[in-house]
C-alpha cells in the first residue's frame, strides 16, 4: 500500500476485506471537515457498522450536541457527538490503513490473528462517546458527575445493552470481549493515540469544531492530517527506565504539534470555557436543583434524582439512553408550561435555546442520515418532535429573561471577584458561604496546552531520529501555555427564591453593572 497517496473508495474496501475476512459493502459519506483526510470529505462505513450505528443507544448521538451549550452563544456550533464519532472512526480507519502498510506490524497481525483487534479499535473509536448524556459534559456539571463518568456509561452500554451487544456481535463474534482485551493489552501501544494528548478524538474535534466556530479550521484540518500521516510505532523506554511500544510522531512533525497544542489550548480558552457558555452549565445546575427540591412531578425530574451524584454502575441504562438533548428540552419546557414556582419558570425559560439558534437546533439535531422516513427523507420528524419546535418558536425569547436575569461580571479577575462578592455579602447581609445556592456563582478553569501525564506522553523524534518526549524536545518552539480563567455571575432568580426582595435584587444588580462600568472606564483610560 501506498500510504502517501489519496484513501479511495477501493483501498478502503480492499483495506476492510482483508480485515474482517469478508466482503463488506461501503456505504459512504460526505463530511466537510474530513476534507483534508486522504479520502477528501469522504467517510466510509462497512455496512454492519451501519447496522451498529442505527442501534438506539449510536442513533441517540445524532441528537445529542457535541459542544453542549456553546451553541447559546455560538448558533453555528450545531454539529453532533455522533458526527464527531463517525470523524473519529474515520481517523481511525485511516490511520490503521497507515499502519497495516508497515511490513512488520502487517505480518505480526497475520501471524497472530490480530485482525480482530483493528476490528476493536474501529468500533472503540465509533463508540468512545456513547455514554454522553444530554447536553454532554453540561449534564455532568448538572449532576456533580465523577470524572471518567462518560467513558465508564459507554463500557457498560457495550457490555450490557443487549441491542448494541448484539450489533457488536455480529460485526465479530464475541468482539465487546475483545473490546476489553484491545484495551487491557495495550494493542500496539495504541491507548495513547485513543486517549493521549494528540489522540484521534481530539484530532477530529479540534478541526471540527474550529470548523463550526468558524475558527481557523482550514489550519488546524492541515496539521492533524499531516500528524496521523506522520506517525509510526516504535519502542521506548520511559522516565522509568521500561520498554514499551508507543505512537512516535516523525521529526518533521515537531512545529505541527507546537500549532495543534497552541490552538488547542485557544479552543479551550476562547470557546469551551467562555464565560458566557460557561454560565449555561450553572443555569441548568441551577434549574435542576429547583426542580428536584419543588416535588412537581415530571419526567425530567425522575431522571435528575436517578443521575445526580450517582456512580455509573448505579445508573438505569434504558432510562439513560432514552434520553438525548431533545428529549431533555422536553422536559425542560414541559416544567415551564406546568410549574406554579415562578423561580423554577424563570430558570426554565432561561435553559431553553435562545430564538435565534432555533433554526441551528433544527438543522443539528432532527435532519440526519439516521432521522429518516421510509421514502429517505433526511427532514423526518414525529409529532412530538414538531410539536417541540412549535414550542420553542412560541414561547418568549430565553435570551431576553438570560440578559436580564444572568448578570456577568466583565473579563472577572480573581481579586474582582472578591471584591465584588464581598460587596454583595454586605448588601444583603449574607452569612451563608453557600453562595451558589442564592444564586452568587463564581468558578475557574485552568487551561494547560501540553502536560507530561505518565501513559499519555506524545513522542516525536529528532533530525538524528532520536525520540524525545515532546515538552524535552530540543527543537520544540511554542512554549507551554497555562492559564487560568474566571468566571462569576449573579443570577436574580435565585436571589428572589432565596427570600431576597426585589430592592436588594435591584440594588444587587446594580452593584454588578456600576462595577462593569468602572472595571470598562479604568480598561479605556489605560490604553489611552
Amino acid at each position: 500500500m501506498d500510504t502517501n497517496k489519496n484513501l479511495l473508495y477501493k483501498d478502503a474496501s480492499k483495506f476492510i476485506y482483508d480485515i474482517f475476512g469478508r466482503p463488506e459493502y461501503l456505504t459512504s459519506q460526505i463530511d466537510f471537515t474530513l476534507s483534508d483526510t486522504r479520502s477528501k470529505g469522504y467517510l466510509f462505513l462497512p455496512e454492519s457498522f451501519n447496522n451498529l450505528i442505527h442501534t438506539r443507544a449510536v442513533k441517540r448521538m445524532s441528537r445529542i450536541l457535541q459542544t453542549g451549550t456553546k451553541i447559546y452563544k455560538y448558533p453555528s456550533m450545531f454539529h453532533t457527538r455522533l458526527e464527531h464519532s463517525k470523524g473519529t472512526y474515520h481517523r481511525t480507519l485511516e490511520l490503521m490503513y497507515t499502519l497495516y502498510s508497515n511490513s512488520k506490524i502487517h505480518n505480526l497481525i497475520k501471524e497472530k490473528g490480530y485482525e480482530k483487534y483493528i476490528i476493536a479499535e474501529l468500533v472503540r473509536a465509533l463508540l468512545h462517546d456513547i455514554g454522553h448524556g444530554p447536553f454532554s459534559h453540561t449534564l455532568e456539571t448538572v449532576c456533580s458527575l465523577p470524572k471518567g463518568f462518560h467513558e465508564d456509561i459507554g463500557f457498560r452500554l457495550i457490555q450490557e445493552y443487549p441491542e448494541l451487544k448484539d450489533a457488536l456481535n455480529n460485526i465479530y463474534p464475541g468482539l465487546p470481549e475483545i473490546y476489553t482485551e484491545v484495551i487491557d493489552k495495550n494493542f500496539l501501544g495504541l491507548n495513547m493515540i485513543f486517549e493521549g494528548q494528540v489522540d484521534l478524538d481530539r484530532g477530529d474535534f479540534l478541526p471540527r469544531d474550529s470548523f463550526f466556530a468558524n475558527r481557523n479550521y482550514s489550519a488546524n484540518a492541515k496539521i492533524v492530517s499531516e500528524l496521523f500521516s506522520n506517525v509510526t510505532i516504535e519502542k521506548i523506554v520511559d522516565e522509568n527506565g521500561k520498554t514499551k511500544l508507543a505512537p512516535v510522531f516523525a521529526a518533521n512533525q515537531v512545529e505541527n504539534l507546537d500549532t495543534f497544542f497552541r490552538n488547542r489550548f485557544k479552543n479551550y480558552r476562547d470557546i469551551y470555557h467562555d464565560q458566557e457558555c460557561s454560565s449555561y452549565d450553572y443555569i441548568f445546575k441551577s434549574f435542576a436543583s429547583r426542580l428536584i427540591t419543588s416535588n412537581e412531578p415530571s419526567k425530567l425530574r425522575e431522571f435528575l434524582i436517578h443521575n445526580i451524584g450517582k456512580t455509573p454502575d448505579e445508573i438505569d441504562l434504558a432510562e439513560y439512553v432514552a434520553f438525548d438533548d431533545v428529549e431533555y428540552l422536553k422536559g425542560i419546557i414541559s416544567v415551564y408550561k406546568t410549574t406554579s414556582d415562578p423561580v423554577l419558570k424563570k430558570l426554565a425559560l432561561m435553559s431553553l435555546p435562545p430564538r435565534n439558534t432555533i433554526e441551528e437546533f433544527y438543522l443539528g439535531l432532527m435532519v440526519s442520515d439516521e432521522q429518516v422516513d421510509e421514502n429517505g427523507n433526511r427532514a423526518y420528524t414525529n409529532e412530538s418532535d414538531e410539536e417541540f419546535i412549535q414550542d420553542l418558536l412560541s414561547l418568549p425569547d430565553s435570551k431576553a429573561e438570560y440578559n436580564e436575569s444572568c448578570i456577568l461580571l466583565n473579563s472577572p479577575s480573581a481579586q474582582d471577584i472578591d471584591e465584588i462578592t464581598q460587596k454583595l455579602r454586605k448588601l444583603l447581609n449574607i452569612t451563608t458561604d453557600d453562595l451558589e445556592s442564592i444564586g452568587i456563582i463564581s468558578w475557574k478553569d485552568r487551561d494547560i496546552s501540553y502536560k507530561a501525564i505518565p501513559g499519555k506522553e506524545v513522542y516525536v523524534k529528532d533530525s538524528a531520529g532520536k525520540i524525545y518526549e515532546y515538552s524535552k524536545h530540543p527543537e520544540r518552539k511554542m512554549p507551554i501555555f497555562d492559564e487560568t480563567t474566571y468566571g462569576f455571575c449573579l443570577l436574580t432568580p435565585l436571589l428572589e427564591g432565596n427570600g431576597f426582595s426585589p430592592e436588594q435584587v435591584s440594588l444587587a444588580k446594580s452593584i454588578m453593572l456600576s462595577y462593569n462600568k468602572n472595571k470598562a472606564k479604568q480598561s479605556e483610560e489605560s490604553v489611552i
